[in-house]
């Protein structure tokens, strides 16, 4: 019985193959920059300057909740020292909740996202506005 039950599984076994590979080109954040509140980088003739932190709901790391929360940070999009636009960035665990931020240039064009805003929130203690830290990638 032995014999047929491992003839059996190498039959299914011979069978059996791997899934194909398949090539997929995945593009690399051109930048990754630390922003801290009130300060600004800039990427090719564009500026981003961290303005505030509209809302910080995310939940403290030392407690248990049902929702995971989300941040939401106004950003000012500036050339030449003109603001262009002032747009929200929101922080949150779900990719697909994210929004990044697409400048488009006559020269290129490109999206900026943010990836974190640090410190993560503890229970026992506030953050200060100045404390913030908005962590963002430009993507080509």
């Amino acid at each position: 019985m032995k014999l047929f039950y491992f003839a059996l599984i190498l039959c299914f076994s011979a069978t059996v193959k791997a899934q194909d590979s398949i090539a997929i080109a995945v593009k690399a954040p051109k930048i990754v920059t630390n922003l801290k509140s009130g300060k600004a980088f800039s990427y090719e003739d564009v500026e981003v300057k961290f303005i505030k932190v509209i809302s910080d709901s995310r939940c403290p790391k030392d407690v248990t909740c049902v929702w995971a929360g989300k941040a939401e940070v106004l950003v000012s999009i500036l050339k030449q020292g003109k603001v262009l636009e002032q747009k929200t960035i929101t922080i949150t665990p779900y990719a697909n909740l994210k929004n990044p931020i697409v400048v488009d240039q006559s020269s290129a064009k490109y999206s900026i996202e943010g990836v974190d805003l640090l410190p993560y929130p503890v229970s026992t203690s506030k953050t200060k506005p100045e404390d913030y830290v908005l962590q963002l990638h430009v993507i080509d």
